[in-house]
């Protein structure tokens, strides 16, 4: 019985994590595509495409929260922490990534955005989404 309560959570974490997991492979394919062309060139709202990383990692911390706080029953604290870091660390890694791509460069301002984003879409998912345990299914 224990086995069978085991395999549900992790299927349950599995395919609320899948939103979040396309999206990251969307944000790896974005960081290293060539001949998109720099975001500027389009100059609507000054530095937009820091705007643009602010809310791919709101995003992302918001989806990776949301996987934590439907799938795991683990606490708050840790769910915080956890929707926090790997978004925090992903963008950093896809920033160096782009070291390596001709045609693209790091940023630190990249980096400040994404983290903000970060920041900002985890806070946003564990003050509008419930925990498992309180939910009523």
């Amino acid at each position: 019985m224990g086995g069978k309560v085991r395999t549900s959570i992790r299927w349950r974490f599995f395919i609320h994590a899948l939103p979040a997991a396309i999206w990251a492979g969307m944000l790896l394919a974005i960081a290293v595509a060539t001949n998109l062309g720099p975001i500027e060139d389009v100059d609507v709202v000054p530095q937009q495409d820091k705007f643009a990383h602010f809310l791919e990692y709101f995003v992302l911390a918001f989806l990776t929260a949301f996987a934590l706080i439907r799938g795991t029953r683990r606490s708050r604290d840790w769910q915080l922490r956890m929707a926090i870091i790997f978004p925090i660390l992903y963008g950093i890694m896809l920033e160096l990534i782009q070291i390596a791509v001709p045609e693209r460069d790091m940023s630190v301002m990249d980096i400040a955005a994404n983290v903000l984003g970060a920041l900002v879409g985890a806070y946003v998912a564990m003050h509008m989404l419930e925990p498992v345990a309180a939910r009523k299914d």
